[in-house]
């Protein structure tokens, strides 16, 4: 049986999150009734990639739509050496200038130093409650949804 998370990470790279996060969203899952396993905020020393797992089918060019796929193996490897402090690509379809964050990932995925990993919740967190998240903590989020 897979395991499934929802990923709330910032939608600016490396910005982090204010400490004492963890209860104030434990608090206000509670307060809705949104049921998981567990919940945690993980911190990363380097800027990381955080995936969707499986759920990860393409990647495609955010200005003419190509396949990415293999060309994107090489350049995340190239970015990665660099502690993903430098995304910008080039790509190849269209020449095009762009940060590997821009590119259109099936599922959601980004770049990030830290995250709220929610552990097999029974259901996916709906928008207007991330939009209440990023109120309490003051920082817009992105949603990654990531099956292992």
């Amino acid at each position: 049986m897979s395991d499934n998370f929802v990923r709330l990470i910032p939608k600016k790279v490396g910005v982090m999150f204010p400490d004492l996060l963890e209860s104030l969203i434990e608090n206000y899952l509670d307060s809705i009734e949104y049921k998981y396993e567990t919940i945690r905020i993980v911190t990363f020393e380097d800027i990381t990639f955080i995936d969707c797992g499986e759920n990860l089918d393409s990647i495609r060019c955010n200005v003419c739509g190509a396949n990415l796929d293999g060309w994107w193996q090489e350049r995340m490897s190239e970015s990665y050496n660099s502690g993903f402090v430098d995304r910008t690509i080039k790509t190849p379809c269209c020449s095009s200038v762009t940060e590997l964050e821009n590119l259109k990932y099936n599922f959601n995925c980004g770049f990030s130093k830290c995250e709220i990993e929610i552990f097999n919740p029974l259901r996916k967190i709906e928008i207007s409650d991330i939009i209440k998240i990023e109120k309490i903590i003051n920082c817009q989020l992105m949603q990654i949804i990531a099956r292992y």
